[in-house]
């Protein structure tokens, strides 16, 4: 041994650890498996270990299984088991190791991969962790460490991206085992110059596949803790690292598993965790969703998705999506740019081909082709893998996703692709342009599906077919050529990877068109009964219509940007703000001057919107005050910049209502001119009768309980003003003696029309009376899915709805009160019943504190209802923000069946429990009025279905909590 060595055996233990040095539950099998002569490299077969090994053995013609052969990680369950006292298992370890150092000398090994990069550096830190087992009296094994040690050193022999960094990792242990402070901070520099080149600021990793983001994320963990353990200060921007966790988050499909973007597998997350993963990983039942719906990552991807599983559907039934683009050439990454991937209801629609492996044929080279991508290819051109695949411009808003694309692939050729999603339709459109300056080429435009899908010919394209649903492909405009191919070898076309060396017939469908200039205008839906209605050109903008049977989705897509209009069935196209403006100054009433405290208004507050309401009141010409008000409404905003801005605090809903159903129609204002999905709701004296075209439900406003209409056996809507809200519910007397109120919880508002009374269908077929009640927070903030039924800082909601409650239960003669509602519609019901002891009350997976709930929901709406935040959170508010502060209050607690998915972990742990520590803790003697049901209905935020809610609306009619008896 060198005598300049400054040995510090030490180092060989404090050192060991990562994945693969770790002990783990199969590591007796793999000693039985190798010791009887057995060797399973994964993903490779099984393999018989010859008696004496050359190093030049390749059983499979696999270049992977060569490399891992050479790395020596397949002995490392020998060395832990040797270490803890296996002594045949660790004199195997070492007769192996000694084996390969007598067989590969540095620059004289017969095998290719003895020496390659990374391979050297995994194998070091074999050797100096198998120091301990061998001891220092081995020095043969010291020796070739120290030649690892030299070698690592050598500039030359550095490699790229994860295998450098392995081999930094290496020359920092070994340099710390031998007390070499050149080796040790050569390999320090190199880390934090190589991370700095390995993630961005958005902390997306380098490498062009999700599944090597994944790796390199642990693998710069475990670099880092080296570090850390040895006292070296990790890199300054180290907290990239949590970014790249969002990064993961945003990647991760629906059904859990990474999509297959560069050369990744099917794969999951595994032992990652961060509030964002953990909530993904569980399907919502425990942590944080991201607080972004789409990403786009400037490295080259863009991910996003229809809901987190919060507006009542499933979160394994959300759509997600996939665009990728960027440099074309990236370590590990396709030729992908502009390629397209969709998931929905569970299902994968369009898929990428996927990894396969490294070996060099034809499947491996349709992977990581253009071909084997979801994009536009050019029929006898050759495509140019250093391309960079440029985003032109993007937007994301709670209606649409807009992307545009450029790509230069293909000489003399460009090719534009422009996707738009519209989240309230779950449609896309992808027009896709291409333009030669050649000639003419012949384009084909491709599409991968799953190998579990199959396509059926319709009269604009194609359905897809599968067991869990179907999703549709149509194409309009000039229409092209369409076949369909699948598991062809010549020409090799119509296969996907999902595993290590696993291809499966697949079909891919196929539209052809040839020309100079061009497009495909295709849509792409996997949403239940949408239909493509009309698609027209006009001056470079394309106008897509669809429906889904409740409403009309109107698009038109521009050269640079796109808007969305969306219309209930029964509703009108709107005018524009502008439009409507210059028709509103031709019947302004001359003689009739806005009052100074409200002209000298220049800033929309809700309470300038009840001054607007009660002036209107006063006048003996309410039309014309209106027409008034109307104008002054319309003239905020446009001088504000509120046009853009979702949290309006109710402009765009007062406008609405303003206009109601008389002006509104004779300028052509409609909801549609705001982006809006709302009805006109308040009943204006002397205007005509104000009907629902969603409900076909007369509308009556009141400013109290006892100016309510009788309920009758129609259904009836009535809005109440409290203060500046509206509160819209509705009505209907029934043949029993109960009234049963439901409250809603988290509305996808880019599909949902106000006003929303959930539940009224299952309603309706009962003999029940009912009152169903909408949250007027929503008119605040057009994005807010959520807000509880807070109110404002001035009138509390809960409360309001209580008296309107007593007052239909005294009207229809009801017994008996149920409150009800799921997830944010049982913390309504809880909270109602407040004030409500008599009622009885029945939720589902309810918040009882909305500051332990999601943060990015409960901080929306606490800013929008109160300007405050959760930190800052007046402490008056407490009780209207908790029901567990509330219910600490209260001298009866309200008889409640509250029933708990077990496999929503999130509102177990937040929610449910703090609630019942309550109870016990200050309602010791009341605690039988409660009454914990707990469900297995799977993992997350799960709705009850209906058929649960008949049930359990059951139980509780019979449930006599001072019986103490068990329910049925």
């Amino acid at each position: 041994m060198n005598n300049h060595r400054s040995l510090n055996i030490e180092v060989a233990t404090r050192q060991c650890f990562g994945g693969m040095f770790e002990k783990t539950s199969t590591d007796q099998r793999l000693v039985q498996t190798i010791m009887s002569g057995t060797l399973h490299i994964t993903p490779h077969p099984a393999w018989l270990i010859p008696d004496k090994l050359d190093w030049t053995e390749d059983p499979f013609d696999q270049r992977n299984w060569r490399a891992q052969l050479h790395m020596l990680r397949w002995l490392d369950p020998l060395r832990r088991a040797g270490i803890d006292g296996d002594i045949d298992a660790g004199e195997r370890w070492i007769a192996v190791v000694k084996s390969w150092v007598t067989s590969n000398p540095a620059n004289n090994s017969a095998a290719d991969f003895a020496w390659a990069d990374m391979v050297e550096a995994i194998r070091a830190m074999c050797m100096v962790f198998g120091l301990p087992l061998a001891g220092e009296e081995n020095g043969w094994l010291l020796d070739s460490i120290w030649q690892h040690g030299e070698w690592l050193a050598d500039s030359a022999h550095i490699g790229k991206a994860n295998h450098a960094l392995h081999q930094h990792q290496a020359l920092f242990v070994i340099g710390r085992l031998f007390g070499n402070d050149a080796w040790t901070e050569a390999a320090s520099s190199r880390l934090l110059e190589l991370f700095s080149k390995s993630y961005d600021e958005q902390g997306v990793n380098d490498e062009g596949s999700l599944g090597y983001h994944k790796n390199n994320y642990i693998w710069w963990r475990t670099a880092i803790r080296r570090l850390d353990v040895e006292g070296i200060p990790a890199p300054t921007a180290v907290n990239r690292l949590d970014l790249a966790l969002t990064e993961l988050a945003h990647a991760t499909r629906p059904d859990g598993k990474l999509e297959l973007i560069g050369d990744t597998e099917t794969t999951t997350l595994g032992s990652i965790s961060s509030p964002q993963i953990d909530y993904v990983k569980s399907a919502g039942a425990v942590g944080q969703p991201p607080t972004n719906l789409s990403k786009v990552y400037n490295a080259g991807y863009v991910f996003g998705r229809s809901g987190w599983g919060e507006y009542e559907r499933d979160f394994a039934d959300e759509l997600y999506y996939s665009l990728s683009f960027g440099a074309q050439d990236r370590i590990h990454g396709h030729c992908d740019g502009g390629s397209f991937t969709l998931h929905s209801n569970g299902q994968p629609w369009l898929v990428d081909s996927g990894k396969y492996g490294y070996k060099v044929d034809a499947m491996r080279e349709y992977c990581l082709s253009r071909q084997g991508h979801n994009v536009v290819v050019i029929e006898g051109a050759t495509y140019d893998p250093s391309t960079v695949v440029e985003l032109l411009s993007h937007s994301l808003t709670s209606d649409l996703d807009e992307f545009i694309f450029r790509d230069t692939g293909y000489e003399g050729v460009e090719l534009l692709r422009h996707v738009v999603y519209s989240r309230a339709g779950d449609f896309f459109v992808v027009i896709d342009t291409i333009t030669s300056s050649q000639g003419p080429v012949t384009a084909k435009q491709r599409w991968h599906l799953d190998d579990e899908t199959k396509s059926v010919t319709t009269r604009k394209g194609y359905q897809l077919m599968r067991e869990g649903g179907t999703a549709d492909i149509q194409w309009s405009g000039n229409f092209p050529e369409l076949s369909v191919i699948s598991g062809q070898d010549e020409p090799f076309d119509g296969w996907i990877s999902t595993s290590w060396m696993e291809r499966r017939s697949a079909e891919v469908l196929q539209a052809t068109k040839t020309g100079e200039r061009f497009r495909f205008i295709t849509l792409i839906s996997a949403a239940k009964s949408l239909t493509l209605e009309k698609v027209s050109s006009s001056a470079g903008t394309i106008s897509v219509s669809a429906g889904n049977g409740r409403n009309h989705f109107d698009l038109a897509i521009g050269a640079s940007n796109s808007s969305m209009a969306v219309r209930a069935v029964g509703a009108v196209h709107g005018s524009t703000v502008s439009e409507i403006r210059r028709q509103l100054e031709q019947v302004l009433p001359l003689d009739l001057p806005l009052p100074q405290e409200i002209a000298g208004v220049h800033k929309f507050t809700s309470n300038h919107w009840k001054e607007c309401k009660l002036w209107v009141a006063t006048q003996g010409q309410p039309y014309d005050a209106r027409l008034r008000i109307l104008e002054h409404l319309l003239s905020l905003l446009s001088q504000s910049a509120m046009n853009d801005n979702a949290a309006d605090l109710g402009l765009r809903s007062a406008i609405i209502d303003v206009a109601g159903a008389d002006i509104g129609p004779s300028l052509g204002l409609t909801d549609a001119s705001f982006g809006l999905l709302r009805e006109p709701l308040i009943e204006w004296p002397g205007a005509v009768p104000l009907v629902s075209r969603t409900y076909k439900s007369p509308v009556n406003t009141v400013t109290a309980p006892e100016e309510m209409f009788d309920p009758d056996s129609s259904a009836r809507i009535t809005t109440a003003h409290v203060g500046a809200l509206l509160l819209p519910f509705l009505t209907r007397s029934g043949s029993s003696d109960k009234l049963v109120v439901k409250f809603h919880g988290a509305l996808n508002r880019v599909r949902s029309t106000l006003p929303m009374f959930q539940g009224l269908n299952s309603s309706l077929s009962t003999s029940d009376s009912f009152m169903i009640f909408q949250d007027p927070c929503l008119d605040l903030n057009r994005s807010m899915s959520l807000s509880w039924f807070l109110g404002d800082s001035d009138h509390n909601i809960h409360e309001s709805c209580a008296r309107y409650i007593r007052e239909t239960q005294n009207r229809v003669g009801a017994r008996e009160i149920v409150l009800t509602g799921n997830s944010g519609g049982g913390f309504t019901a809880l909270q109602v019943a407040a004030f409500l002891p008599d009622a009885k009350v029945l939720v589902f997976n309810p918040q009882t504190d909305i500051r332990a709930y999601h943060a990015f929901a409960a901080e929306a709406a606490l800013k929008t209802c109160f300007g405050q935040t959760i930190e800052t959170l007046d402490p008056f508010l407490e009780a209207r923000t908790s029901a567990i502060s509330a219910y600490k209050r209260l001298a009866v607690v309200p008889q409640v069946l509250y029933v708990q998915n077990r496999g929503d972990i999130h509102h177990v742990k937040h929610h449910r429990d703090p609630f019942e520590i309550m109870l016990r803790e200050d309602h010791p003697d009341q605690r039988h009025r409660v009454r914990f049901v707990d469900e297995d209905w799977g993992p997350g935020h799960v709705s009850p279905t209906a058929e649960r809610l008949q049930h359990f609306q059951a139980l509780l009619g019979v449930w006599q909590p001072e019986a103490e008896t068990s329910l049925p």
